[in-house]
């Protein structure tokens, strides 16, 4: 394993608080200590139940490769797939103008692609 690979999984695995991000009330991580770090970490790994070891050959599992290939792709694609799903939510809200031109342009056309959803109004 490449060192570069194996840096990344240490991080994914035993240091899961440095990718929650502070807007969900989480103290920002790169402020934190050493030692305040560590305990975050483990406080986030016992509440979430996280794995603490690999139980499986890397080189055999195509998800884990995906995971940790785009691993830095990941919260981009979480934040389109949200905006995508609150989608109606930020029309009604008319928040949609207030989105960085690239996401709002992205939801635009996204709404094109996606089946028509069915009129959920009751008589």
């Amino acid at each position: 394993m490449k060192q570069q690979t194996f840096n990344l999984i240490k991080t994914i695995m035993y240091q899961p608080a440095s990718y929650i991000h502070h807007s969900f009330g989480y103290p920002p991580y790169d402020k934190l200590t050493m030692a305040e770090k560590r305990i975050y970490d483990q406080q986030v790994m016992v509440r979430f139940q996280l794995p603490t070891a690999l139980d499986f050959e890397l080189d055999d599992n195509l998800h884990a490769q995906l995971y940790i290939n785009y691993w830095s792709r990941l919260p981009i694609a979480a934040l389109y797939l949200g905006g995508l799903y609150q989608s109606p939510q930020l029309m009604i809200a008319n928040q949609l103008t207030q989105l960085p031109e690239q996401f709002s342009q992205f939801l635009s056309w996204a709404r094109l692609l996606l089946p028509p959803q069915k009129n959920k109004l009751s008589r």
